[in-house]
């Protein structure tokens, strides 16, 4: 499972040559794949052509879609509405994403293709085998204490990061003691192992920073090995308007 990519497409397809991928490999997603970072159609081009690629919706893509009135897939990834060949992007698009994060213009030459794309991401993905016979969860932002994924809105499986609504409330992760081992994005601060008080391992956050500066990082299912590969430079200030 690969963490956030923000545009990084020069790091992720290093990342994918160093994992040398077999035909049965799958490679997850947990969103924010496109904005902020300097080649988002690079990004596109490489995820495309994985036959076994599937990711959950970031908070970016769905703000996107939300912006432009595009209605995407159920919670689940069931019954995506999903444009059809004839649609394109009205004139003077919004292309931002959350909290007005911009995307590099290159976006717009493949837009309407990546929208009709980024409509069929769920919000959640379930499997199992995860850290040998585990159920494993993926979201881009959270799961929140004592819900399980479908029953909770799209804006707090993307978007939360504390297990309550005020400022200095613990993260979602800290209360979180469900049966399936989540993996999730959003946060740098919250990348890396969680285990609970018993030493169980319950979460573990992917989103390493690399549009800042960071690096880019895998998490293999069947037993928490990690691949990183650094950023080539800091592309995006966390204080950039």
């Amino acid at each position: 499972m690969i963490g956030d990519v923000h545009g990084c497409a020069a790091e992720l397809r290093e990342l994918l040559e160093r994992l040398r991928l077999g035909p049965d490999d799958q490679v997850l997603g947990c969103g924010d794949l496109f904005h902020r970072g300097p080649d988002p159609v690079g990004v596109w081009d490489l995820l495309r052509t994985l036959p076994r690629f599937r990711t959950v919706l970031g908070n970016h893509e769905w703000a996107l879609l939300q912006r432009l009135g595009v209605a995407g897939a159920r919670a689940d990834g069931s019954d995506a509405r999903v444009p059809d060949a004839r649609w394109t992007l009205p004139d003077g698009a919004d292309l931002r994403g959350d909290n007005g994060a911009g995307v590099d213009p290159s976006f717009a030459t493949c837009a309407a293709e990546i929208v009709r794309w980024c409509a069929r991401f769920p919000y959640f993905l379930r499997g199992t085998g995860a850290l040998g016979d585990r159920p494993w969860l993926i979201v881009h932002g959270s799961v929140p204490p004592g819900r399980a994924p479908e029953y909770c809105a799209p804006r707090e499986l993307v978007r939360l990061v504390r297990a309550g609504a005020a400022a200095d409330a613990p993260p979602w992760y800290a209360d979180y003691a469900g049966d399936d081992f989540v993996l999730y994005g959003h946060v740098q601060s919250g990348s890396g192992e969680h285990r609970d008080a018993d030493g169980v391992p319950r979460a573990h956050g992917l989103d390493t920073g690399c549009v800042y500066g960071g690096s880019l990082t895998t998490f293999r299912l069947r037993d928490g090995a990690l691949e990183s590969v650094p950023a080539r430079r800091r592309y995006f200030r966390k204080d950039a308007s």
